[in-house]
């Protein structure tokens, strides 16, 4: 979903999108996903390149300037010692799901 997109969504005020801020083991960079009829749809740029962000803190900063109060952060890591789940493409995951507060 195009940003852009996602400000007009919220702005429609039909409903608090569920937000996640994503990040992968052994990477700096955090991204922004939206739940979208039960899937998680990353945030992209006018190119559709994701929009990332080198700390959590920048993350937390957009979507506090989005109007959004709650996200969810996504740990995940493929290199869990306590045995990684199988995601739908046969991927093996681990995610670790944390609470954020973004005021």
């Amino acid at each position: 979903m195009e940003l852009q997109q996602l400000k007009t969504w919220i702005k429609a005020g039909h409903c608090s999108p569920h937000m996640f801020v994503m990040s992968h083991a052994g990477l700096s960079k955090y991204s922004l996903c939206v739940e979208f009829k039960h899937n998680l749809v990353p945030i992209t740029d006018k190119k559709g390149d994701a929009v990332s962000y080198s700390s959590l803190e920048l993350a937390i900063h957009s979507l506090n300037k989005l109007g959004i109060k709650k996200a969810t952060l996504r740990l995940t890591d493929p290199y869990d010692e306590f045995g990684p789940a199988v995601s739908s493409t046969g991927i093996e995951l681990c995610d670790e799901d944390l609470d954020l507060s973004t005021c």
